[in-house]
């Protein structure tokens, strides 16, 4: 699981960690842009909405 995978850092992580095989659990806040980060990921990369604040 990587959180705030919709941004920069994230998302590369998540890219390189899907690039080796892994599933990656796509963490964000804003599910809408965590689909979208999903998708360039990979199949193997499921979108999850994360807010520790709710």
């Amino acid at each position: 699981m990587v959180i705030g995978a919709n941004k920069v850092i994230g998302l590369q992580i998540s890219t390189d960690l899907a690039a080796h095989g892994f599933t990656v659990l796509v963490g964000s806040r804003n599910f809408e842009k965590g689909k979208k980060a999903a998708i360039s990921v990979g199949a193997d990369a499921p979108a999850i909405q994360l807010d520790v604040t709710d």
